[in-house]
């Protein structure tokens, strides 16, 4: 991965930030608005959020990984939270 251009660190950590910023926007999931069954609603959040925790997590553990040309030190540089704190502040963990 590290070897891509578009997968420089820089890009990631960019794209990572950006991500944490968004998610305490409210405006984040303007579709579920339309929702208007509760119980549908509740369910559909849910089941986005744990799938956006569950993503970061992956990608974070991708950049972990030393098989993919990254040096630990420089992602937890880059890369400011940690895949629990996304998850706490999504509400799934």
């Amino acid at each position: 991965m590290a070897t891509d251009s578009n997968l420089a660190l820089s890009n990631v950590g960019e794209a990572m930030r950006t991500f944490f910023g968004r998610l305490s926007d409210p405006a984040i999931l303007p579709e579920f608005e339309k929702l208007r069954v509760p119980r549908v609603k509740a369910d559909a959040a849910t089941k986005v959020l744990t799938a956006l925790g569950t993503t970061y997590s992956i990608i974070y553990e991708a950049l972990l990984d030393p098989s993919n040309g990254y040096k630990a030190a420089e992602v937890k540089q880059a890369i400011k939270h940690t895949p629990s704190q996304v998850k706490t502040l999504l509400g799934v963990e």
